[in-house]
């Protein structure tokens, strides 16, 4: 309930920053066409299916919510960057498909606050993305083989994630847009020298499915 509540206060606070802008803005007259030197700012939903690679599980098996605000500026014919804040679940978990029972469980779920920084590229509709993202470590669970271990490796996880993104998204219109992301970290999640219980470097990856509300 205490990540909730940070979610959507972040969330809060992040749209009503951008309500001058808004205010400002000219709204499209047809299609998904932005003019050149305006905001636009938008909501975000999604679903993360993501892997930590170094835990010794395989596959992107743990599914977790994102969402968020994003503001961006047209700032020629075919670019526009964009900042965006978003709660996202991370992390990773044994697949209970090779294992009728479902057990024993494996979960590593990791839970973040995202601000990425991307450069879109635009054509029509067709948008796509790169960029980085800094994201904030807000808490973790981790299970492994059905014993709870988040106390004894929780201090292994940086607070800090820096991630590079790549994104391919399409707008139908000029306020409803999808989009898919893949995003991988750039470093080491862990740091292996606070002990012996993790002796392997670790990295973040997802693949994100979100739908997008452009005001």
């Amino acid at each position: 309930m205490k990540t909730i509540n940070i979610f959507l206060l972040a969330v809060v606070a992040f749209v009503a920053s951008l309500t001058p802008m808004i205010a400002q803005t000219e709204l499209s007259n047809s299609g998904g066409d932005i003019p050149i030197g305006t905001f636009k700012a938008g909501l975000v939903i999604g679903l993360n299916a993501a892997q930590v690679d170094g835990d010794d599980l395989a596959g992107y098996n743990k599914l977790g919510i994102m969402g968020g605000g994003v503001v961006s500026y047209r700032v020629s014919d075919i670019w526009m960057p964009s900042v965006g804040i978003f709660f996202s679940q991370k992390g990773s978990r044994s697949d209970i498909l090779s294992n009728p029972n479902g057990f024993p469980e494996t979960h590593y779920q990791l839970n973040y606050i995202e601000v990425p920084l991307m450069l879109n590229y635009i054509d029509g509709g067709i948008r796509i993305s790169g960029g980085f993202s800094y994201g904030r470590l807000l808490n973790l669970d981790i299970v492994v083989n059905d014993v709870d271990e988040t106390s004894e490796r929780e201090a292994y996880y940086r607070n800090n994630d820096f991630s590079g993104v790549l994104g391919f998204g399409y707008f139908i219109n000029k306020h409803w847009g999808f989009d898919l992301r893949w995003a991988t970290s750039l470093v080491s999640i862990v740091d292996t020298n606070v002990g012996n219980v993790i002796n392997e470097r670790q990295v973040n990856k997802y693949i994100s499915f979100r739908a997008i509300y452009q005001f």
